[in-house]
C-alpha cells in the first residue's frame, strides 16, 4: 500500500489552477485531484483564472509547494511560459505540473520550466515519491 508521513506542516498542499471556461479545464482538474489525493496531498481548488499572471499570483499566495495547471493542449504553449515567467518574477519556488500530455509542445514546455506532466497512465507512485521529496516529507511505497 501507499503510505506517506506528514511533514512538519501537515500534508503538503498542491493547488489546482484552472484556466479558461469550465469546458477547457473541468475534466483535467477532476482527474488531477483524483490522481493526487491518494498520494496524501492536500488539494486546493481555485476559481478559473482568465490570465496566466493572475493564476500565478494566486498559486504563489496559496502556501502550496506545487501547482497543477489545468487547461487544454492548445492553450498551454501560450499560457504556460507566461505563468512560469510570472512565478519567477514573484520569486516563487512552486513546482509547475501541467495536466495532460501535450505531445506537440511537451519539449518546449519542459524548456520553459515545467516540472512534470500529469496524465492517464503516468506513474503515480513515482510522482508521489518525487513530490514528497520536493515537499520535504517522506513517502514509502
Amino acid at each position: 500500500g501507499w503510505q506517506a508521513e506528514k511533514t512538519e506542516r501537515g500534508r503538503p498542499k498542491i493547488i489546482l489552477v484552472n484556466m479558461g471556461p469550465p469546458g477547457q479545464h473541468k475534466v483535467r482538474s477532476e482527474f488531477s485531484r483524483g490522481f493526487l489525493e491518494p498520494g496524501g496531498f492536500e488539494i486546493l481548488d481555485t476559481p478559473a483564472q482568465s490570465t496566466p499572471e493572475d493564476a500565478a499570483r494566486i498559486a504563489h499566495e496559496s502556501g502550496a509547494f506545487a501547482v497543477v495547471l489545468c487547461s487544454t493542449d492548445e492553450t498551454y504553449p501560450e499560457i504556460v511560459p507566461a505563468f512560469i515567467k510570472k512565478l519567477e518574477d514573484l520569486q516563487s519556488p512552486l513546482k509547475v505540473i501541467v495536466a495532460g500530455r501535450p505531445r506537440e509542445s511537451m519539449e518546449m514546455l519542459e524548456k520553459a520550466g515545467v516540472y512534470r506532466f500529469l496524465y492517464l497512465g503516468a506513474d503515480a507512485v513515482d510522482m508521489y515519491e518525487d513530490l514528497w521529496k520536493t515537499a520535504g516529507g517522506e513517502a514509502h511505497a
